[in-house]
């Protein structure tokens, strides 16, 4: 009988069922019980022993001071430039001149096909790097 009370046959039921039957009995031979294996909890000994280990080894870190000129080595650039002042000497009209004379001549750059480029490899014998000449 098909879904939903039709009447239709369903013929790959029949079908199915065995393989369905066989996949879950064999599913459940391979599971594994662990409902009775209990876990030993850690004792307050051992937890106070650890922190105590722990301390030591935080005790024997070396924090590198910060550099005279203010600037930290692990900082990354986006730090490094969110953190820069703006320099009061340059002249902001000069700036935008230049970048609208470096848009210009950007917009006037051609390019045309002349021929394949051919770039020749070569395999280092030493490493194995490959060069290009």
């Amino acid at each position: 009988m098909g879904c939903c009370g039709s009447k239709e046959d369903r013929y790959e039921d029949d079908l199915c069922s065995p393989l369905l039957r066989h996949n879950l009995t064999h599913e459940d031979s391979n599971l594994i019980d662990i409902s009775n294996t209990t876990s030993d909890p850690l004792q307050t000994q051992d937890i106070q022993e650890r922190v105590e280990k722990y301390k030591e080894l935080l005790n024997q870190l070396v924090v590198p001071s910060p550099p005279k000129n203010g600037l930290h080595n692990n900082d990354s650039p986006i730090d490094i430039l969110l953190g820069a002042e703006p320099d009061e000497g340059v002249d902001l009209d000069w700036l935008y001149r230049s970048m609208d004379e470096i848009q210009i001549a950007l917009d006037r750059v051609q390019v045309e096909y002349v021929d394949d480029i051919v770039v020749n490899l070569t395999l280092n014998e030493n490493t194995s790097t490959i060069r290009a000449y």
